[in-house]
């Protein structure tokens, strides 16, 4: 990893990476600036396809979710990560488990200060609101 990182940062960092390039162990070029960059197929190796689609779909539930910055919240407080978005809104099976394991990531994501999650009802339609913390 240190190796790769090292290659792709000489250009920005070319002193910084070449010292550092000297304490690698190994056997390696005598300058970073003669080494070729990482190869596409040696990175696919550190690739997590169940991450990838995992992350594709947060994203797919934050095209849902009514934007922060442009709700009635983000108008009257003149911020939108001072909202709190309460969801009960997940449509698909699987989605509120998918929601809790990245919730300390929700308030980034949905550009809020706090998410709340919570099951939504069986009997009442689904919905998701807004509110702001003065």
């Amino acid at each position: 990893m240190a190796d790769g990182l090292t290659r792709l940062l000489a250009p920005i960092l070319s002193f910084t990476a070449d010292e550092l390039w000297r304490h690698l162990p190994g056997a390696r070029e005598e300058s970073v600036h003669m080494a070729l960059f990482p190869a596409a197929a040696d990175l696919e190796a550190f690739a997590d396809p169940a991450l990838v689609e995992r992350w594709n779909a947060l994203l797919r539930l934050r095209e849902r979710v009514p934007g922060a910055r442009s709700s009635r919240c983000a108008r009257t407080s003149r911020s939108a990560a001072r909202c709190r978005r309460r969801s009960s809104s997940p449509r698909r099976p699987g989605e509120l488990p998918l929601l809790e394991r990245y919730a300390t990531q929700l308030p980034m994501l949905f550009i809020v200060s706090e998410v709340e999650l919570r099951p939504a009802p069986t009997d009442v339609e689904t919905s998701t609101r807004s509110r702001c913390r003065a």
